[in-house]
């Protein structure tokens, strides 16, 4: 199932990246040839690393027209007068 979405979003230009996955979850990934259909680079330990890792990977040029910033990396990926804009609402 993991490596069907995994496919699928790839198709559509995304990506499938778990982070904080329960051992079980880990360890059928790790011992099935799911983990090289969702990548080992896309497998992360902790929210904060996989958020950091997909950030540095994604469009510069498409995050500084997106009018939805939601995350703290945001704001090192707008223009500047968008940072100052972000930094003062609350980032949830």
């Amino acid at each position: 199932m993991l490596a069907r979405q995994s496919r699928l979003l790839r198709v559509h230009g995304g990506g499938l990246y778990p982070c904080k996955a329960k051992e079980g979850v880990n360890g059928r990934l790790a011992r099935g040839v799911h983990l090289e259909e969702v990548g080992r680079d896309n497998v992360f330990l902790s929210k904060t690393n996989a958020i950091k890792a997909i950030c540095d990977r994604l469009d510069r040029d498409r995050c500084r027209a997106c009018d939805k910033p939601i995350f703290r990396e945001c704001a090192t990926m707008q223009g500047p007068t968008d940072a100052l804009r972000i930094c003062e609402e609350p980032v949830l």
